[in-house]
């Protein structure tokens, strides 16, 4: 689930950016476009300020692979007498792993309204770490 900073949609969305070089900067390092910053503007001037930006027949390149790849590791944790997230039975570790596919969906529940972010990873291999969790 995302934050109400969207922090997990924006880092994905700037890693993705990043692979296809759309961002300036030295290379390892990802800079904000200049206007970007959206706070506290309308949908509108968001719209006109993003499409001024868009240029159809510009050239898509994409970085090197050594420098956006990179190591992901998911833990699958449960619940135990200490905390939350006090047990790791499994771990999944993705080897030079990037984005391909990133969605953000709304979801509403009564009042409030959360943003689910789910992102599509290719990889080229995996390891499953298995810990024995002591009952």
């Amino acid at each position: 689930m995302g934050d109400a900073n969207l922090l997990s949609l924006k880092f994905l969305n700037l890693w993705y950016g990043y692979i296809f070089d759309e961002y300036e900067g030295d290379s390892g390092s990802v800079q904000i476009p200049a206007g970007s910053n959206f706070t506290n503007r309308s949908l509108s001037q968001v719209k006109n300020e993003a499409g001024k930006r868009v240029n159809a027949g510009r050239t898509t390149r994409l970085n090197y692979p050594e420098d956006y790849l990179s190591t992901i590791i998911i833990t699958k944790t449960d619940r135990n007498n200490a905390a939350a997230n006090g047990q790791a039975p499994i771990a999944y570790t993705m080897i030079d792993a990037y984005p391909y596919s990133i969605d953000a969906v709304p979801m509403s529940y009564g009042a409030s309204q959360i943003v689910k972010v789910t992102a599509n990873f290719y990889y080229s291999k995996h390891l499953v770490t298995y810990n024995k969790i002591k009952n």
